[in-house]
């Protein structure tokens, strides 16, 4: 199986990339399916199935008992009975996930390209300054941005006014979430995988 990195971020945390070589009929017979969704492409089924064989393996590997993964009023994975979280990324044939005792995201970006059309619509002043600097910052900024709204799933963030930047430093992204009248400060880590930038919440 192409378990391309597991990570140990700290006991309770760690994440890995799932790179997916296997045919759809070699996955489906890696994960016990209860009901197949339906999808308009055999990549996402893929994408889909890869994604909770990752989670499974971190799981094993953390010690941490795996009875299924199910999915919230949000529409947010969660683990079936256990208090442990989990999140999953995915972009063409990359899958990442992370499982942790605490709330976390993870985000797999690589098309500059596409966010550079639509930037006006994510970035706020400081970032703008951060895109000054480094064209290429748009992949971690928006890559963190949809990891913190999948960290605090449940509040329907808004990226532009909500989700604020302010770092970008080596391998950390720092700023903060304004929620309510409360600035919630951040730090999050990046990683290259070949053309792609994955984030993922401490």
């Amino acid at each position: 199986m192409p378990l391309i990195k597991l990570k140990h971020i700290t006991k309770k945390k760690a994440y890995g990339i799932w790179e997916i070589q296997e045919s759809l009929e070699v996955l489906k017979e890696n994960y016990q399916l209860v009901k197949t969704p339906l999808f308009k492409s055999h990549l996402r089924l893929k994408q889909w199935i890869a994604g909770k064989i990752l989670i499974q393996l971190i799981c094993s590997k953390k010690e941490i008992p795996f009875k299924g993964i199910d999915y919230d009023n949000c529409g947010k994975p969660v683990l079936v009975d256990s208090d442990y979280k989990i999140s999953i990324s995915h972009k063409d044939n990359l899958v990442v996930g992370v499982v942790s005792d605490q709330n976390v995201g993870v985000d797999i970006e690589n098309d500059l390209q596409k966010l550079e059309k639509v930037k006006g619509k994510f970035l706020n002043a400081k970032e703008e300054e951060l895109y000054d600097i480094d064209h290429k910052n748009l992949l971690p900024i928006w890559a963190a941005k949809e990891c913190l709204y999948k960290v605090y799933s449940g509040k329907k963030l808004k990226f532009k006014e909500q989700i604020v930047i302010n770092k970008i430093s080596k391998n950390r992204i720092y700023g903060y979430c304004a929620i309510g009248n409360l600035r919630e400060p951040f730090e999050l880590e990046f990683e290259k995988y070949k053309s792609n930038i994955v984030v993922f919440s401490l």
